[in-house]
């Protein structure tokens, strides 16, 4: 098994920009306890032995990680703060929760510390969840544990007042966290895979406000390693105060990055017609055979030629459509348009695949349909129809 330790950056969450990240922090979670049949039954690694030895501790048979509480108080159990870690055992309440979030930990020991002295060092963390993760029944899958990044100023989810975290947000942070977790933890290398998801399901237990630090801890769903999976199937519960508060599930496939990128190839009709989103956005050019070039009102665009509300030339060369910080994309185009009452068509010449890629994503991103138009040959058909109908 290989672990990576990946830094929370727009690459790896895919996004484009560092204030679009939610997440704060990103760190590998230790079991809370492992039972001494468990440790027995783990390989015999001398180096991951002797982090094992620094981090836990043997305590009624079984090795607890330091800093967990082992037992708690009745009035601590009978609070409802801790009762979904612990169980009443005989009268002793007694730690159940395989792993603990950080926040908890931290409520634990009266939060006497600032939250990063109970993480452990990320190197060896890792070795540890390598090592737990080879155990022979392989349910001891790594948890990562994330605290989100709560921005009551973001320009999307806040853009409308709310009194508590929008449900939106908290799908956006779990998704981040996934997407981490999948790159840190499966194999794959951020750039080789898409994930495509398939299904998404978001349960709400509790309003979860600003006002206190929200963790998500993000693991496989069965608790069971997979190297290089083809579907993923991952789970990142939510606590604030202690108390679970949600969860959001997640299922999909993983895509080879040129496959994806196939698969997201639309085939537009030549008959159908595209006008910008956004006019003031982009600017368009063309140049006639002896280059000069004249700025013109784009009306539409078709997967085989442009239309213009101005002719400036009689003879064509190229149409430039320049976008604001991305490439300009410049096509051929026929040497003559034909003229209509309101514009001018310019069929384009024969264009290379990339261009053609090119045009596609223009149009998938940047345009939305204006006109679905008939083909001529089924135009003449329905004319032929009308008068032997007479």
């Amino acid at each position: 098994m290989i672990m990576k330790d990946l830094e929370l950056s727009p690459k790896v969450l895919h996004k484009d920009h560092d204030d679009d990240i939610l997440i704060d922090s990103a760190t590998p979670l230790l079991p809370a306890y492992i039972t001494i049949e468990e440790f027995e039954s783990l390989p015999a690694e001398k180096e991951s032995r002797e982090v094992f030895d620094k981090y836990y501790n043997l305590v009624d048979n079984v090795y607890l990680l330091s800093f967990v509480t082992y037992k708690i108080s009745e009035s601590e159990f009978n609070g409802g703060v801790f009762s979904g870690f612990y169980n009443d055992v005989k009268g002793e309440f007694i730690l159940s929760a395989r792993f603990l979030p950080v926040t908890v930990v931290r409520m634990l020991n009266r939060g006497e510390k600032p939250l990063s002295e109970y993480l452990f060092d990320r190197e060896k963390s890792l070795i540890l969840q390598r090592w737990f993760s080879q155990h022979p029944d392989n349910y001891l899958a790594p948890v990562f544990s994330y605290i989100a990044k709560i921005d009551t100023e973001n320009y999307f989810f806040y853009r409308k007042p709310h009194e508590h975290v929008p449900g939106l947000m908290l799908i956006e942070m779990a998704r981040q966290a996934m997407y981490h977790y999948v790159y840190s933890c499966s194999g794959y290398d951020r750039g080789d895979v898409s994930i495509s998801m398939n299904n998404l399901g978001l349960s709400c237990q509790q309003y979860v406000i600003s006002s206190y630090e929200l963790e998500l801890l993000v693991c496989h769903r069965e608790n069971q390693y997979r190297n290089k999976p083809k579907t993923v199937d991952k789970i990142a519960r939510f606590y604030q105060r202690g108390q679970f508060v949600g969860s959001l599930t997640l299922a999909g496939s993983v895509i080879n990055t040129r496959l994806f990128k196939r698969l997201r190839n639309l085939s537009f009709p030549p008959t159908h017609w595209f006008k910008l989103v956004n006019e003031n956005t982009s600017q368009v050019v063309v140049t006639d055979v002896t280059g000069r070039c004249a700025s013109v009102e784009l009306q539409s665009v078709s997967t085989e030629g442009v239309r213009l509300n101005t002719s400036p030339f009689d003879h064509y060369s190229h149409v430039n459509i320049l976008l604001p910080n991305e490439p300009s994309i410049t096509l051929p185009l026929a040497e003559y348009g034909k003229q209509f009452d309101d514009f001018i068509e310019l069929k384009f010449a024969k264009l290379t695949s990339s261009q053609r890629n090119a045009l596609s994503e223009f149009i998938k991103c940047k345009t939305k349909i204006q006109v679905y138009e008939t083909p001529a040959v089924a135009q003449d058909g329905k004319a032929e129809l009308a008068q032997a109908n007479g």
